[in-house]
């Protein structure tokens, strides 16, 4: 994880001391919130980046995209079943672009028929202060509804012989600071180092 509890208690601004949400809580949200992040990015921030292998159509020209960016390693990739040494293809790193040399065993990506183009690579990038954020926000707004759900039977009024009081209702507590926090994580959007694609 990128994303530390103290990160999300400091956005939150809720005790540290497991009274209101436990930290195994917290980190489950942490988890959830990364997952959310790197699928509506089409990247992965965690140390080392993440190998997959995909099985793509070709598009019938020397070049393709890679699903997911940016691209770390190309590891193989086969092309109606021909092996591609990685060196031959040109790589673009930042936009997932991956190119056939002259020199390649095959000249484009077939297209004769589908799902000819296997390909295993390594994705990702470090994770900068403004995911980190970002990521944290996530994670402290699913905290806020989780402690919105819990505020179904918290007493806000009592009353005993000769006295009665009232207590302020959580609910409408965490409600203003989860509608700060939506709004914030909206701004937020503007300043991502990678375009958002559709997931």
């Amino acid at each position: 994880m990128y994303v530390t509890t103290t990160d999300v208690y400091r956005i939150c601004g809720i005790p540290t001391d497991g009274s209101i949400v436990s930290d195994n809580d917290i980190t489950m949200h942490i988890v959830a919130a990364e997952a959310y992040v790197e699928r509506i990015l089409h990247t992965c921030f965690q140390p080392g980046g993440r190998t997959i292998t995909e099985t793509l159509d070709g598009t019938g020209t020397d070049t393709m995209f890679l699903n997911n960016y940016p691209l770390i390693t190309l590891t193989s990739l086969t092309i109606d079943s021909t092996s591609v040494t990685p060196s031959n293809v040109y790589q673009y790193a930042n936009t997932g672009k991956l190119v056939l040399k002259s020199s390649a065993e095959v000249t484009s990506f077939t297209n004769s028929t589908p799902q000819l183009v296997s390909i295993t690579y390594t994705y990702g990038q470090e994770a900068d202060d403004v995911i980190i954020h970002y990521t944290a926000i996530i994670a402290a707004m699913m905290t806020f509804i989780e402690q919105i759900g819990g505020t179904f039977d918290d007493v806000t009024s009592f009353s005993i012989p000769e006295m009665s009081g009232s207590l302020g209702e959580p609910y409408t507590n965490i409600r203003e600071s989860l509608a700060r926090l939506e709004k914030m994580e909206s701004n937020y959007r503007k300043y991502l180092p990678i375009k958002m694609k559709v997931a």
